[in-house]
């Protein structure tokens, strides 16, 4: 229907600015958000890392203009293209994160220190990692195909949106909400105007986008109790 390829053409492309705006620094000088330059320890890593995430999020558009202008055989070779790119998002981010804090576990990020958001990091990407997977899954039905590469879009997004300032600092600036308060946002956003579009709920992206949402909360929570606590101080060794 032309209505979704229009469509998921307008929400990758918006996808694609928030993370070129909240990547901003580390795309053309090489640096953190803050400022800092990357820890020379794991720079090479984060560099990967980092051009992987945005190839995603560059594929992610490319396939829906693809799927907009009716190129479905481009669109289907380059796909497994997104699917290697996804693959080194998924084997880099546990990686990086993990040495992230041996760097620096006392940083505070979100109202807790980085050892305890290590677990947020590893939620994100399992969320990725499902949501990808599905995506493959189902790439011979396209309604679930696309709403599972959105969503899992939306699992990796806030590490851009939490970088930039007044998007961040309308969800409060601090807490699960600061860090994830616009990909739900945006999801809800995608939901209901589905909903307008199609006359009817969305039904795997309602429930996708739900366990999402529940995943963010319960890895808030479960990262500050004494379970993770034990756990991580195994993993930080």
């Amino acid at each position: 229907m032309k209505k979704d390829r229009y469509f998921y053409s307008i929400v990758s492309f918006a996808m694609l600015v928030l993370t070129v705006v909240g990547f901003s620094k580390f795309l053309s000088r090489g640096i953190e958000a803050d400022d800092a330059p990357i820890p020379p320890a794991i720079k090479a890593l984060v560099i990967i890392h980092g051009v992987a995430l945005i190839l995603w999020i560059v594929t992610f558009f490319l396939q829906s203009v693809l799927i907009a202008i009716k190129n479905r055989k481009l669109h289907m070779t380059l796909g497994w293209g997104g699917a290697l790119v996804a693959l080194v998002v998924v084997l880099t981010s546990p990686v990086m994160a993990t040495k992230a804090i041996r760097l620096r576990p006392s940083e505070l990020l979100f109202d807790m220190n980085y050892t305890q958001f290590l677990l947020v990091m590893y939620t994100e990407v399992l969320a990725f990692t499902v949501f990808v997977a599905l995506a493959i899954a189902y790439r011979k039905k396209p309604a679930v195909h696309r709403s599972m590469v959105v969503l899992a879009t939306l699992a990796v997004i806030s590490g851009s949106t939490s970088r930039i300032d007044v998007l961040f600092n309308a969800f409060g600036g601090h807490g699960w909400l600061g860090l994830f308060g616009v990909p739900l946002a945006l999801g809800a956003v995608i939901l209901a105007v589905r909903m307008i579009l199609d006359r009817r709920l969305n039904g795997p992206f309602m429930a996708g986008y739900a366990a999402l949402g529940a995943a963010y909360i319960i890895a808030f929570s479960v990262a500050t109790g004494p379970w993770w606590t034990q756990t991580v101080a195994q993993i930080a060794k």
